[in-house]
């Protein structure tokens, strides 16, 4: 398994913002701030920028878990974005069709 993940930038601009991210590969990750991990996992989950080289075994777990966590969670808004889209043009069509109520004889 690859440790960069596809960016959408070119290369000059994946080292540029690593250069600016602060991030402190080796670094024991008490020494970390939460903020600027959750930050640089952020850009790596969004594809701007590679996989740090030369993390520790725990800091590129908890890289790896933000990343996850991002990227499941922009998973779930897509999913729900499209069925309450998909709900909204479904009320808007019986709304226009007249089928907005309807009554069940037995």
């Amino acid at each position: 398994m690859s440790n960069r993940i596809p960016a959408s930038t070119s290369g000059d601009e994946d080292s540029t913002a690593y250069a600016n991210s602060k991030f402190k590969p080796g670094a024991p990750l008490s020494e970390c701030d939460p903020e600027l991990l959750r930050r640089q996992a952020e850009l790596v989950a969004n594809g701007e920028l590679p996989i740090p080289q030369g993390l520790s075994a725990s800091q590129l777990e908890a890289l790896v878990e933000h990343v996850r966590r991002s990227r499941r969670q922009r998973l779930l808004n897509h999913v729900a974005r499209a069925i309450a889209l998909d709900i909204k043009r479904t009320r808007a069509s019986e709304r226009k069709d007249g089928e907005g109520h309807v009554e069940a004889s037995f």
